[in-house]
């Protein structure tokens, strides 16, 4: 999960983010590895998270998930407010 990690350090220290905001993270595992771009899922998430702030300008909850599925062999992951 070092990739949402170090997503967040960089979400809480953006201008879009401020005292009224709070994360709250739910992983499955410590580690998941799976074949992806990482700098293109690294600006999905960040297009995500912000696009979540600005819609709460007063303040809020963002929720970032991962979820494994072995059975399946997928990876998902949600952001929401």
């Amino acid at each position: 999960m070092k990739l949402l990690e170090d997503h967040l350090k960089l979400l809480r220290k953006s201008r879009e983010f401020t005292g009224a905001h709070r994360v709250e993270t739910r992983f499955d595992a410590e580690e998941i590895w799976c074949d992806l771009d990482a700098n293109r899922m690294k600006q999905v998430f960040w297009n995500l998270s912000t696009n979540a702030l600005k819609a709460m300008p007063h303040g809020g909850g963002l929720s970032i998930s991962v979820k494994t599925d072995a059975a399946r062999n997928e990876v998902g992951s949600r952001i929401r407010r």
